[in-house]
């Protein structure tokens, strides 16, 4: 399959479909990892505002009607040298809902005071991104071109429940940062909606993981960052991702788990195994929180303990998998038994 870059031009989210352009030559990337993380907004004016990746929404607000949390996808780098960035979002309830938070619409309701790493101050009602600049008249500008789609669901991404996407693309030219990082504002903002009386549950807000050129001639995977002739994305295993749960009530489990599928993009495999052996490796040197979802996903012989054994039979699974071999994680299983 051959690769055509996102530079120069903007996905067509809705369709999914990426823009013709040209192929640029290779060189070395700055950064060894870039990273991008769905969190609460945290300028936002919410109680939610401060919980980062993991929401918690008690039985009484729920109870009392619609909730709406500001959220956002951030931006992890260190050398700002990103030419396009391809980021699209969905979540696992169909009760649940995305709307857009306009960059060029008045947010706040009343303008908020910042300042420019070289110092220079301004007052805002916009909602302020990682990277821009000031007109001429004092406006905040985003730097950088922004497209979006939002769609109640997206069949071309995989998914039956609502869709936001997202495209950015640098315009031909650098970018510098509002902040003095990349993370002290959003790459970009939306609002996940909760209906009144939603179920106890966890529901989580994820990254759609496909190919966005339709025809299947070209590779261009979301999520993806690119810079100049290097791509970071979850194959190249260059692109950390963090996504945002949302706890309901008492959170208890909603839907069904799939054994060994821990970032649940429907395959089991290589990844799995060492996000598997991370989490062995973190939860024996500190204490971690072990869900539902970790306790129904990751201890795959289901002897009560997640450790190195889970991992080994996922990637002896995901090799015989990959010859035909074997059909299921579970047929595996039970040829240990």
């Amino acid at each position: 399959m051959k690769i055509k870059n996102l530079v120069s031009a903007a996905t067509a989210m809705a369709m999914a479909a990426t823009a013709v352009c040209t192929m640029l030559p290779s060189v070395n990337a700055a950064d060894a990892s870039k990273g991008l993380s769905i969190e609460a907004y945290k300028e936002a004016d919410s109680k939610y505002s401060a919980m980062g990746n993991e929401i918690k929404v008690s039985k009484e607000d729920i109870a009392a009607g619609d909730i709406v949390i500001p959220c956002a996808v951030y931006l992890d780098e260190a050398t700002s040298d990103m030419l396009a960035v391809s980021s699209n979002l969905t979540v696992d309830s169909k009760d649940i809902a995305f709307t857009r938070i306009e960059l060029s619409k008045p947010y706040f309701s009343a303008a908020k005071d910042y300042a420019f790493p070289d110092g220079t101050a301004f007052s805002t009602d916009l909602p302020v991104t990682f990277a821009g600049s000031l007109s001429s008249r004092g406006v905040f500008l985003n730097d950088g071109s922004y497209q979006f789609g939002l769609d109640a669901s997206q069949s071309a991404a995989g998914t039956d429940n609502y869709f936001l996407g997202c495209s950015w693309t640098n315009g031909g030219t650098g970018y510098s940062y509002t902040g003095t990082k990349s993370t002290d504002h959003p790459f970009y903002m939306f609002n996940v909606v909760l209906p009144k009386g939603l179920a106890d549950g966890e529901y989580n807000v994820k990254f759609c993981k496909y190919n966005t050129d339709l025809s299947g001639e070209y590779d261009n995977p979301t999520p993806m960052i690119e810079v100049q002739g290097t791509r970071y994305t979850i194959a190249n295993n260059n692109l950390n991702l963090k996504e945002l749960k949302i706890t309901v009530g008492d959170g208890a489990p909603t839907g069904s788990y799939v054994l060994g599928d821990t970032n649940e993009d429907g395959v089991v495999d290589a990844i799995d195994a060492s996000a598997i052996l991370t989490f062995y490796a973190q939860s024996s040197v500190s204490d971690v929180e072990i869900t539902d979802f970790i306790k129904n996903v990751y201890d795959v012989n289901k002897d009560g303990i997640i450790d190195a054994t889970d991992a080994s039979a996922v990637l002896t699974y995901y090799a015989l998998s990959s010859t035909g071999k074997c059909d299921s994680l579970e047929a595996y299983l039970a040829t240990l038994n």
